[in-house]
């Protein structure tokens, strides 16, 4: 621990993604992670629609929509996602990471990289899909 922040909790509220559609990244995101809807609504005065999505185990994802808005460039691997400055994608830890693999498969996420062990972590897995809008979802599993 940092001696500067040795007073100091910290901890991930969190993660922001903006959509094209967002009635539809809602849907998915809800679907794919058992998310409900905590808030949602216009902000005219910043141009944009947001939402908020909670788990029951109180992690957040917020989704945002501003009309015009570009894409910005996706990797289509995982190791391409390092190329590329700034926030990459976002991991999910889950009980059972084949299962969770094929439902968000069934969801319409497009696999980038199939379970495997994680080269780092003894005893863990990891597999990389695309949401439908192409932002990178790592799932990892301990076993």
């Amino acid at each position: 621990m940092c001696p500067e922040t040795a007073e100091l909790r910290f901890s991930l509220d969190h993660a922001g993604i903006d959509c094209a559609d967002l009635a539809a990244q809602i849907e998915f995101y809800c679907r794919a992670f058992d998310l409900e809807v905590e808030l949602e609504g216009d902000l005219p005065e910043y141009n944009f629609k947001a939402a908020m999505l909670r788990n029951s185990d109180s992690w957040h994802l917020e989704l945002f929509k501003r009309e015009g808005a570009r894409p910005r460039p996706v990797p289509d691997d995982p190791d391409g996602q390092h190329d590329v400055l700034g926030i990459s994608h976002i991991c999910v830890e889950v009980s059972d990471l084949d299962a969770a693999h094929d439902r968000l498969l069934a969801l319409g996420a497009g696999s980038r990289l199939p379970p495997m062990p994680f080269p780092m972590l003894s005893g863990w897995r990891l597999a990389y899909l695309a949401d439908p809008e192409g932002n990178l979802v790592e799932l990892i599993s301990q076993g």
